[in-house]
């Protein structure tokens, strides 16, 4: 996925457990600066901000 494509833009995210979030991405991280080894974004959502690894993404799409 090419994450970075969705920075400051409002997002629906499907994640693999089958959970749903819409939000907007803040901000992406690298895989280099990531201490997993994976990028990542993160997303508030009802005020709430958190970091959504790529392999927790089952898809993506602006919202």
């Amino acid at each position: 996925m090419k994450l970075w494509e969705y920075l400051n833009k409002k997002v629906c995210l499907t994640l693999t457990n089958g959970e749903t979030i819409k939000g907007q991405v803040v901000d992406f991280c690298d895989e280099f600066d990531n201490d997993e080894g994976q990028d990542s974004i993160i997303v508030v959502s009802d005020g709430i901000m958190l970091e959504y690894f790529e392999n927790k993404i089952q898809s993506i799409e602006e919202a």
